[in-house]
């Protein structure tokens, strides 16, 4: 199972993604597809944000600080996505948001 956990303050956001969703073979596993897809688009988009971004590679996490307008927006688009993902495979994803 993916896990994505985000920690939002009101200054800053720390996102964690752990697991495999095992949906299917690798490379082919739509759900991993999927979450990857949204996590690289977060990274790109927070490129654009004047906000301070540490990104780790394992596992896959990411701290921003002093987030602006564009990086709420940013996560609040990335929590969208993965929350819709979490509906329509529950099974597979999990989502923690605090």
């Amino acid at each position: 199972m993916i896990h994505v956990n985000i920690h939002q303050t009101d200054e800053d956001c720390e996102i964690t993604i752990t697991g495999h969703a095992n949906y299917a073979e690798p490379g082919k596993d739509i759900i991993c597809s999927a979450v990857s897809t949204l996590w690289c688009t977060l990274i790109n988009a927070l490129q654009l944000s004047s906000s301070e971004i540490y990104e780790y590679d394992e596992p896959q996490k990411l701290r921003i600080k002093r987030v602006d307008e564009w990086a709420g927006s940013s996560i609040d688009i990335f929590r969208i996505g993965v929350r819709g993902v979490e509906a329509q495979y529950g099974d597979y994803v999990s989502v923690t948001d605090w």
